[in-house]
């Protein structure tokens, strides 16, 4: 899970000055788990929450939740909760609770796994009502956010774990995006499962890899202990050889913006002075919002933001992007680039694998404010103008000690916490992208991961589209997607009916019917093609109309997969005395039509598709068919591709059943015809040599 942009610059920000205020390693309050007279469980570490919680605000007489921040600081005097603490054989779990009235509670369960021990997971619960902490909270009730991966840590049993540099852990709620919670640790030591009695680490410790290390003969370590039988005891001076970490003050990670024409985004962990960060990459985004039309200020409609543009001027935000966070098993970096008056902002993150030895992508984040009339003309007022798309699922995978290159780009498509219709699309260009690293160049490092659609590349070149159909006689419409060198990326034809039954005025339903909608043009803003996924967008074959298909690209298969119509149907004679005049969008998603393999083209030109569209929500209609003849789809064309003569073939053509069966009825009838032919001339030869043979016989 992802939190919101400025839940960052709460945690870092906190972070530091938790990092700078606590005192060393050597005097952190040290709490044990005691069963009869062993020590099972012993933790040490200072810790910094930063929770996201829903608040209540209010503006005049219009009360609305918002997300509100806070920070909570582990108390030196925490203690600990005996019913809850566990020290079986195998799970064992210590639970610190806050002194006071309000139940709010840290706690970490380890599990042993042969002979390691696990930690297993982290959870923090806190309780809304105490006002002090967050105010104007809309509910008093318990909350709860547990780590959200499956292991946070495995060491050796033998040993302790160890950091002092810390580490930061994401910690989610039932509530989901964007409530939760960061623990942020430092001066961190953990260790279970001991047989001892006394109360300091046991063992070589295990150095996180954040912790520059250096051998020391000795260390003197000095706590003060809280156990399951008293809240302090004072433990003497224990004396132990360890591999310890110098102790570096935590300072929040810089950034660096390389200067146009390069463009090239990068953060800089100040610790190690590497840059663990590189981004270089063109963005353009496509975002759906509810608008208002002038004229009927009491009627909205959804309609497409003006294009929106990653600028390479654009700042990194120093104290939202970060080197280190996640778990220690899945640490996690991320980039955040900032522009314009209305501050938009763009966030990469970065998760690592050790187990794959992969980087991926992990989530894009874009925030952007609706008062931005320049982009969002028209738009209809809100409480809450910020508004945050966030994408599903990773973007992409990386090898270790490689770049992601994909100059060609690709699409990613953004949704919106709890809008079911509005979304947003960012098309990628001339991206590379680098996380992970440790370098103090801004060169990106190691060999390129290259995507499919840059392999036939020679030089960046971003896509343009245009409406030039190749020649080839069929009747309907051609729409095409090019390249810069003038080659198609996507070749679509297709004859398009439309035919809606619609409720009128008169509380009856109506029959409009349109054929041979064919005058429709390319809308440049918002298609694009992409190595596995291409949008076309039509317009201006009706007025106010939109026709968006969306062709996918899986397991070596070239498909439409989407279509989505924006319809009025008051700017068609064709519907009379129609009941709605607002713009209204339909779609029929999940599909699979017009496959081919990929390379190949494919074509149906006898028999007419029939696509219903989803009726769910609609006013305006009872149903909608779009009925499309003459199809011929070619997608995913590579680049470069030879063109002879000033035109590009379709490749090899995957036919329907229909046009196949059309096909062979010439020669079966050929057939057939020569058979009959056969046929007679057996019977009349069979005829003529009877009546011979009769003639004979009467001469006789």
């Amino acid at each position: 899970m992802e939190f919101h942009l400025f839940l960052l610059l709460t945690c870092l920000s906190s972070l530091a000055v938790a990092r700078t205020s606590v005192s060393p390693a050597a005097e952190a309050v040290t709490w044990a788990v005691e069963e009869g007279a062993v020590t099972c469980v012993l933790v040490s570490f200072d810790a910094v929450l930063a929770v996201t919680y829903p608040a209540l605000f209010s503006s005049g007489s219009i009360n609305f939740t918002k997300p509100e921040q806070t920070t909570v600081a582990l108390p030196s005097n925490a203690v600990i909760d005996q019913q809850s603490s566990s020290c079986s054989p195998t799970y064992q779990r210590i639970v610190l609770r806050w002194p006071g009235q309000f139940s709010h509670k840290l706690s970490i369960d380890f599990t042993k796994e042969s002979q390691n021990t696990v930690v297993k997971s982290l959870s923090f619960e806190y309780d809304l009502s105490d006002s002090n902490l967050f105010p104007n909270a809309t509910s008093g009730n318990a909350t709860i956010a547990r780590s959200n991966e499956k292991v946070l840590l495995t060491f050796p049993a033998t040993s302790y774990w160890e950091c002092e540099t810390g580490v930061a852990i994401e910690l989610e709620t039932l509530a989901g995006e964007p409530y939760g919670a960061v623990l942020n640790a430092t001066n961190v030591r953990l260790e279970a499962f001991r047989t001892a009695s006394d109360k300091a680490f046991n063992g070589v410790p295990q150095v996180c890899a954040a912790d520059p290390s250096t051998t020391t003969s000795s260390t003197t370590t000095s706590t003060t202990t809280s156990t399951t039988t008293t809240s302090s005891t004072t433990t003497s001076p224990t004396t132990q050889t360890t591999t310890t970490s110098s102790t570096t003050p935590w300072t929040v990670p810089t950034t660096t913006l390389s200067p146009p024409p390069s463009a090239v985004w990068s953060v800089k962990d100040t610790r190690t002075g590497g840059y663990c960060v590189l981004a270089a990459l063109d963005a353009q985004f496509t975002i759906y919002f509810n608008a208002t039309f002038p004229a009927a200020p009491n009627t909205t409609h959804i309609a497409p933001s003006h294009a929106l543009t990653l600028p390479s001027t654009a700042n990194v935000v120093q104290d939202q992007s970060y080197c280190d966070a996640g778990s220690v098993l899945a640490p996690r970096q991320r980039i955040v680039l900032q522009w314009g008056t209305y501050k938009t902002n763009l966030t990469l993150t970065f998760a690592q694998d050790p187990v794959t030895n992969t980087t991926t992508i992990k989530e894009v984040q874009l925030q952007y404010d609706l008062n931005d009339a320049a982009i969002f003309p028209d738009r209809t007022p809100l409480e809450n103008n910020i508004v945050t798309a966030v994408s599903s699922g990773q973007i992409d995978t990386i090898p270790n000690h490689m770049y992601k290159q994909c100059l060609t780009g690709f699409t990613t498509l953004l949704k919106i916490n709890g809008e079911k219709d509005l979304n947003a699309t960012m098309a990628w260009s001339n991206v590379r992208l680098q996380a992970f690293r440790n370098q103090t160049t801004t060169t990106f490092e190691g060999n390129a991961d290259v995507c499919q659609g840059d392999q036939h590349l020679t030089t960046p070149t971003p896509f343009i589209t245009s409406t030039a159909p190749p020649p080839l006689p069929l009747s309907g419409a051609f729409y095409n997607l090019t390249y810069p060198n003038g080659s198609q990326c996507l070749m679509v034809h297709f004859d398009l009916g439309i035919t809606a039954m619609y409720y009128k005025k008169d509380a009856t339903v109506g029959n409009g019917t349109i054929a041979s909608v064919n005058n429709g043009t390319i809308n440049h803003t918002l298609s694009w093609c992409s190595e596995n996924r291409s949008m076309l967008v039509i317009e201006e074959f009706l007025p106010s109309w939109r026709l968006k298909m969306q062709f996918d690209n899986w397991s070596g298969k070239a498909y439409m997969s989407m279509v989505q119509l924006k319809y009025n149907l008051h700017t068609s004679w064709k519907f009379p005395d129609a009941d709605e005049h607002a713009d209204m969008w339909m779609n029929a998603t999940s599909l699979k039509r017009w496959s081919s393999t990929l390379g190949h083209s494919y074509k149906c030109l006898t028999r007419q598709d029939t696509l219903k569209l989803d009726t769910a929500g609609q006013r305006a209609v009872e149903s909608m068919t779009l009925y499309l003849g003459q199809v011929k789809l070619r997608a995913f064309v590579p680049y470069n591709e030879t063109i002879t003569n000033g035109t590009q073939t379709w490749g090899q053509e995957e036919e329907c059943g229909m046009d196949v069966l059309t096909n062979d009825i010439v020669p079966i009838a050929v057939g057939c015809a020569l058979a009959a032919l056969v046929v007679i001339v057996l019977i009349a030869y069979v005829i003529g040599r009877r009546r011979n043979r009769a003639r004979g016989y009467e001469s006789m």
